[in-house]
């Protein structure tokens, strides 16, 4: 289908805004990723030179989107592209007008209902599921990120039933992370609504603990699971292992969010703000792992992981670490909070944006 596009858009004149999107976007994404991986120095210019290009074309691309959009698969692909553009250039703002038009498209073909895709299913519905599962988890990430009310509705999507039956249910890597995402996606629009939303901030101290406290059961749950994915060690490359890792740094900067909320003014909870403390100095500590991992291959991998894992959603670990520093005195945790500083300053200096 790729291809198609890359026909359409380089040899014909009748294609599509949305093809142009298509075709930009990916091939931004694959030059960029080659010349991180080559050494060769004219060649990574090259490659670079090509991405900056494709990169253009997709902002000018993107800047003439019409407010009404036909409900197509190709638009909502379209619009997915446009949102992880908008994410990767520190646009969040972008990227939500962009996932909030998506999941009103997946919903008018009805993917939130779709049912499951399994071994017997064909190659059309696992991309349509694929496409709907990725807009359901920027959806979510989003809505935390910029503190609003989701645009898809739990009680409303019928297609993540399968998630109950856990990640080990699944038998692919890719399945079971996709899974993983799914279910830390759901996490993170529940500790929205149900800590961070307006309703929910003016709630009891004692409703909000004893929410966060659930949330937590369930994160923690989620996060065991995670774990047995490294099981199968002998079927995880270096790339998977650093995306296990990079995801339990998300877990960890969710579980440390939720704890934020549980105020220190009861002696109650004291000692649950410092657990907030310890999980987030266990965040940064993850990161540092994280960091170290990457550091070795491609600086291509170092900035997807900064993007996703540090930008995507709100990083509250840094923030917790680095109050208790002002607050204790205790200055043991400078060390990993120079590392996380010392990586969005790469960030910043590679996109000044």
């Amino acid at each position: 289908a790729f291809t198609g596009h890359c026909v359409a858009v380089y040899y014909s004149t009748a294609y599509t805004q949305y093809q142009l999107i298509l075709v930009a976007g990916i091939l931004s994404w694959k030059f960029a990723y080659r010349a991180a991986a080559t050494e060769d120095h004219l060649d990574r210019e090259a490659m670079e030179e090509s991405s900056q290009m494709c990169r253009a074309a997709l902002e000018t691309a993107l800047s003439r989107l019409p407010l009404h959009m036909l409900p197509t698969l190709e638009t909502l692909q379209a619009l997915l592209v446009g949102a992880t553009y908008a994410i990767e250039a520190a646009k969040p703002s972008r990227a939500w007008e962009m996932i909030s038009k998506a999941t009103e498209i997946s919903q008018a073909l009805e993917y939130h209902q779709m049912p499951p895709p399994d071994r017997r299913t064909g190659t059309t519905e696992h991309i349509t599921f694929g496409i709907f599962a990725m807009t359901y988890i920027l959806d979510k990430g989003l809505s935390l990120r910029l503190g609003r009310c989701s645009n898809l509705r739990d009680h409303d999507i019928s297609s993540f039933a399968h998630l109950n039956q856990g990640l080990v249910s699944t038998r692919s890597i890719f399945q079971r992370y996709m899974t993983l995402s799914i279910s830390v996606a759901r996490l993170q629009g529940e500790t929205y609504d149900q800590l961070y939303s307006a309703s929910a901030v003016a709630l009891q101290d004692k409703m909000r603990h004893s929410r966060a406290q659930e949330l937590l059961a369930s994160l923690w749950k989620l996060r065991d699971e995670m774990r047995s994915l490294r099981v199968d060690g002998d079927a995880l490359n270096q790339e998977d292992s650093v995306m296990l890792m990079a995801e339990d740094v998300t877990i960890l900067s969710l579980a440390t969010l939720i704890l934020r909320t549980v105020r220190r003014s009861q002696d109650a909870v004291e000692a649950t703000a410092y657990r907030c403390i310890d999980v987030a100095r266990e965040a940064l500590e993850g990161h540092r792992r994280c960091i170290t991992a990457i550091e070795p291959h491609n600086s291509g991998t170092l900035e997807l992981y900064i993007n996703w894992s540090l930008l995507y959603t709100p990083f509250a670990p840094a923030i917790v670490v680095f109050c208790n520093v002002l607050e204790t005195g205790d200055v043991s945790d400078l060390a990993n909070l120079k590392i996380f500083v010392a990586n969005l300053r790469h960030r910043c200096d590679a996109h000044p944006s």
